[in-house]
């Protein structure tokens, strides 16, 4: 194990670690898609603006897990509408974050 004590422990330093980058690199991919820059700076600009706008960010990433494990309780058959619906409202948060103008194509 190293530094943790228990195999317990180790899962729950490793949830939490995944937990904190995804939130950090929320907007990463899509600016990967959208604005077509290098993968280091579109983790740098999802930091920033996970930083900038943290409470709602956090508010809104309670949110989209709320919706996601709400289709898994019912059955696996509202995964179907769900997750969907999920996708699309982070793809929604990254154009509210996000205009066409905030990110110059310069920036490659």
């Amino acid at each position: 194990m190293g530094l943790f004590g228990s195999e317990r422990d180790a899962e729950a330093f490793m949830l939490l670690t995944s937990m904190i980058f995804s939130f950090f690199f929320f907007y990463a991919v899509n600016l990967l898609v959208d604005k077509r820059i290098s993968l280091l700076n579109a983790i740098v600009i999802s930091v920033q603006a996970v930083s900038t706008r943290f409470f709602p960010t956090l508010l809104y990433f309670f949110l989209i897990g709320a919706i996601a494990a709400a289709g898994v309780l019912f059955f696996l058959v509202g995964v179907i509408f769900t997750f969907p619906i999920a996708y699309a409202s982070t793809v929604f948060a990254y154009l509210w974050v996000f205009s066409r103008d905030t990110i110059s194509q310069e920036e490659n």
